[in-house]
Protein backbone atom coordinates (compact mmCIF):
# COMPACT_ATOMS: atom_id res chain seq x y z
CA UNK A 1 0.00 0.00 0.00
CA UNK A 2 1.39 3.42 -0.93
CA UNK A 3 2.01 5.98 1.76
CA UNK A 4 -0.27 9.03 1.85
CA UNK A 5 2.65 11.19 3.05
CA UNK A 6 4.75 13.10 0.58
CA UNK A 7 8.05 11.63 -0.46
CA UNK A 8 10.90 13.91 0.56
CA UNK A 9 14.63 13.64 0.47
CA UNK A 10 16.50 12.91 3.67
CA UNK A 11 18.01 16.41 3.57
CA UNK A 12 14.64 18.19 3.43
CA UNK A 13 13.09 18.66 6.85
CA UNK A 14 9.42 19.57 6.87
CA UNK A 15 7.00 21.12 9.32
CA UNK A 16 3.24 20.90 9.55
CA UNK A 17 1.21 24.01 10.42
CA UNK A 18 -2.26 23.31 11.85
CA UNK A 19 -4.89 26.05 11.80
CA UNK A 20 -8.36 26.10 13.36
CA UNK A 21 -10.73 28.54 11.65
CA UNK A 22 -13.65 29.51 13.88
CA UNK A 23 -16.67 31.79 13.76
CA UNK A 24 -17.54 34.30 16.49
CA UNK A 25 -19.20 31.57 18.59
CA UNK A 26 -16.14 29.30 18.48
CA UNK A 27 -17.79 26.94 16.01
CA UNK A 28 -16.00 25.71 12.86
CA UNK A 29 -16.18 28.47 10.22
CA UNK A 30 -17.92 26.32 7.62
CA UNK A 31 -17.65 27.83 4.17
CA UNK A 32 -14.57 29.92 4.97
CA UNK A 33 -11.94 30.29 2.27
CA UNK A 34 -8.28 30.44 3.20
CA UNK A 35 -5.26 31.22 1.04
CA UNK A 36 -1.58 30.71 1.77
CA UNK A 37 1.68 32.41 0.93
CA UNK A 38 5.09 30.90 1.64
CA UNK A 39 7.90 33.45 1.73
CA UNK A 40 5.54 35.94 0.03
CA UNK A 41 4.66 33.62 -2.88
CA UNK A 42 1.05 32.35 -3.26
CA UNK A 43 1.18 28.60 -2.70
CA UNK A 44 -2.45 27.46 -2.57
CA UNK A 45 -5.82 27.82 -0.96
CA UNK A 46 -8.62 25.82 0.62
CA UNK A 47 -12.39 25.90 0.90
CA UNK A 48 -13.19 24.67 4.40
CA UNK A 49 -16.01 22.44 5.54
CA UNK A 50 -14.92 21.56 9.06
CA UNK A 51 -12.97 24.57 10.28
CA UNK A 52 -9.51 22.97 10.20
CA UNK A 53 -6.69 23.10 7.70
CA UNK A 54 -3.08 21.93 7.73
CA UNK A 55 -0.18 22.98 5.53
CA UNK A 56 3.11 21.11 5.28
CA UNK A 57 6.08 23.23 4.17
CA UNK A 58 9.89 22.96 4.26
CA UNK A 59 11.26 23.60 7.76
CA UNK A 60 13.08 26.80 6.89
CA UNK A 61 13.10 30.38 8.18
CA UNK A 62 10.50 31.44 5.59
CA UNK A 63 7.11 32.56 6.90
CA UNK A 64 3.80 30.91 6.00
CA UNK A 65 0.96 33.45 5.87
CA UNK A 66 -2.67 32.35 6.07
CA UNK A 67 -5.44 34.74 4.97
CA UNK A 68 -8.99 33.59 5.71
CA UNK A 69 -12.28 35.08 4.49
CA UNK A 70 -15.81 34.51 5.76
CA UNK A 71 -18.88 36.56 4.85
CA UNK A 72 -16.76 39.51 3.69
CA UNK A 73 -14.54 39.54 6.81
CA UNK A 74 -10.82 38.86 6.40
CA UNK A 75 -8.37 37.67 9.07
CA UNK A 76 -4.70 36.76 8.62
CA UNK A 77 -2.02 35.03 10.64
CA UNK A 78 1.73 34.57 10.08
CA UNK A 79 3.56 31.38 11.03
CA UNK A 80 7.31 31.77 11.48
CA UNK A 81 9.59 28.80 12.12
CA UNK A 82 8.56 27.12 15.38
CA UNK A 83 5.02 28.57 15.23
CA UNK A 84 3.07 25.55 14.00
CA UNK A 85 -0.37 25.95 15.59
CA UNK A 86 -2.83 28.79 15.31
CA UNK A 87 -6.44 29.91 15.50
CA UNK A 88 -8.17 32.35 13.20
CA UNK A 89 -11.44 33.52 14.75
CA UNK A 90 -13.93 35.71 12.94
CA UNK A 91 -16.16 38.36 14.48
CA UNK A 92 -19.11 37.04 12.46
CA UNK A 93 -21.01 33.77 12.41
CA UNK A 94 -20.61 31.38 9.50
CA UNK A 95 -24.39 31.16 9.26
CA UNK A 96 -24.12 27.57 8.02
CA UNK A 97 -25.70 24.89 10.15
CA UNK A 98 -25.52 22.03 7.68
CA UNK A 99 -22.46 19.86 7.30
CA UNK A 100 -20.66 20.60 4.06
CA UNK A 101 -18.91 17.94 1.98
CA UNK A 102 -15.18 17.48 2.51
CA UNK A 103 -13.07 20.60 2.18
CA UNK A 104 -11.12 21.16 -1.00
CA UNK A 105 -7.43 22.07 -1.23
CA UNK A 106 -6.33 23.89 -4.38
CA UNK A 107 -2.87 24.63 -5.86
CA UNK A 108 -2.05 27.88 -7.69
CA UNK A 109 -2.31 25.95 -11.00
CA UNK A 110 -5.87 24.88 -9.94
CA UNK A 111 -4.90 21.26 -9.26
CA UNK A 112 -7.18 20.22 -6.41
CA UNK A 113 -7.76 17.41 -3.96
CA UNK A 114 -10.17 16.30 -1.25
CA UNK A 115 -9.08 16.57 1.42
CA UNK A 116 -5.40 17.06 0.42
CA UNK A 117 -3.32 18.22 -2.52
CA UNK A 118 0.44 18.45 -3.13
CA UNK A 119 1.51 21.67 -4.84
CA UNK A 120 4.89 22.46 -6.34
CA UNK A 121 5.52 26.21 -6.36
CA UNK A 122 8.88 27.50 -7.54
CA UNK A 123 10.46 24.12 -6.85
CA UNK A 124 9.01 24.00 -3.30
CA UNK A 125 6.65 21.18 -2.35
CA UNK A 126 3.63 22.32 -0.28
CA UNK A 127 0.90 19.96 1.00
CA UNK A 128 -2.49 21.45 1.90
CA UNK A 129 -5.23 19.46 3.65
CA UNK A 130 -8.69 20.98 4.19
Amino acid sequence: MASSRMQTTNSERRRQVNIAVLDKNGNPARGAKISFQFNGTPCGRANLSGGKVSVEVPDTDEVLTAVAELSGETQSLDFARGHNEGVIQFLTSSGLTTILPNGTAICPDNTSGQPCVDCRVGGVLIRICA
